[in-house]
């Protein structure tokens, strides 16, 4: 049976994580055996299973394997489907609880409307660039620079007084900021066609840190929208 401490130790984790305890459900088996199961509450199909290794891991990792846990851990690193990580500890295996909820948040993240947006802002940019293909080799005229320049000027300026003194915000806003003014400088320097792909990479990506403000996020698009689909 797991030491009252060691239990506390793994819910601390879960209390500190991104989340915090209550998205969590924790089960500690029948005491007989580690058997741990972490269930993230509002979705299934992410859990994070630790136990005592089968019989042919415990072949393999020979006499020490007394300390050995296998974690099965969904999602995994690479795919939404389970990673089964053979470790030398349970606090190993705790560490490894960190790494897991940072995944998971990753995937709840995607799935916030507002990032199927940004992806559908992203495919419809793509699709203009490819009715456009002919066009995209030349290089913008310095008007054309300069009106960019200022339209990026401007949606810079607005995103910094929405933001205000929300430090999450402002630290979003500082990294869009050298976004923009790589995008100032490439507008005359590089092609069309470049110039959009950088555009729809990096500032829809940058996008992403303004998903708490509703006011600040629906600004942005609609910025986006007319810089980068009605400028074209």
């Amino acid at each position: 049976m797991l030491r009252a401490l060691t239990r506390q130790k793994l819910l601390m984790i879960l209390e500190a994580s991104y989340f915090g305890y209550d998205n969590f459900a924790v089960s500690f088996g029948d005491g007989n055996k580690v058997e741990i199961l972490i269930s993230f509450i509002p979705d299934s199909r992410f859990y994070f299973h630790i136990r005592k290794p089968k019989e042919s891991a415990n072949s393999f990792v020979g006499i020490i394997s007394a300390d050995y846990v296998t974690c099965i851990e969904c999602p995994g690193e690479k795919y939404l489907t389970p990673d089964d990580v053979l470790v030398d500890s349970l606090e190993t295996a705790f560490e490894r609880v960190k790494g897991w909820v940072q995944r998971v948040k990753e995937e709840v993240i995607a799935t916030n409307p507002f990032s199927k947006e940004i992806a559908d802002l992203k495919k419809t940019l793509d699709e203009r660039l490819d009715q456009f293909s002919d066009q995209l080799a030349d290089f913008f005229s310095q008007a054309e620079a300069d009106e960019l320049a200022q339209k990026l000027d401007k949606f810079e300026q607005r995103l910094k007084e929405m933001a205000g003194q929300n430090e999450e915000l402002k630290q979003t806003v500082e990294q869009l900021s050298q976004t923009i003014a790589d995008l100032k400088d490439a507008a005359n320097s590089v092609n069309r066609g470049t110039w959009w792909r950088m555009a729809g990479g990096r500032l829809l990506t940058g996008f992403k840190g303004l998903a708490k403000s509703k006011e600040v996020r629906d600004f942005a698009l609609e910025v986006a929208k007319k810089i980068m689909l009605e400028g074209k």
